[in-house]
């Protein structure tokens, strides 16, 4: 991902919206920085080449990148130089560096997470009634 002059790869661009309107609205970095690795990881797994075919292949697993989320909305439409030095925009993009740089994997190696959505509709969650297994007693 170059930040020369502030540009980012339009496609890398798609990852960055996904990772801010994936999470919360506390705007931590390592819950960002989850969120990408797991991104990351499902993309290989799933065999996609960009975030573009990602996207249009899997709307099931991450809803932010179609589903009208604003956050997302705001990466897609602000300028490079605003991703890259705006907040919350700006968090996105440093965890998003730092996952696909190698950093520490805060997901500790996760394929998937779920936060309010899952939250708010349990019983009638489709992973939940598929079945959902909690890796920590305290989630």
């Amino acid at each position: 991902m170059s930040e020369k002059n502030h540009h980012i790869d339009p496609d890398l661009k798609i990852l960055i919206g996904g990772v801010l309107g994936e999470s919360s609205l506390l705007n931590k970095f390592e819950e960002m920085a989850a969120i990408a690795a797991v991104l990351i990881r499902q993309k290989k797994s799933r065999g996609r080449d960009t975030w573009k075919e990602f996207v249009r292949n899997e709307k099931s697993f991450a809803f932010a990148f179609s589903d009208g989320n604003p956050r997302y909305k705001l990466v897609s439409d602000s300028s490079d130089s605003d991703v890259v030095e705006k907040e919350p925009m700006a968090t996105a993009f440093k965890a998003v560096k730092h996952a696909l740089e190698g950093g520490k994997d805060y997901s500790n190696g996760g394929y998937f997470w779920d936060g309010d959505d899952i939250k708010s509709n349990y019983k009638n969650h489709f992973k939940v009634k598929k079945g959902i297994h909690f890796s920590d007693s305290s989630h």
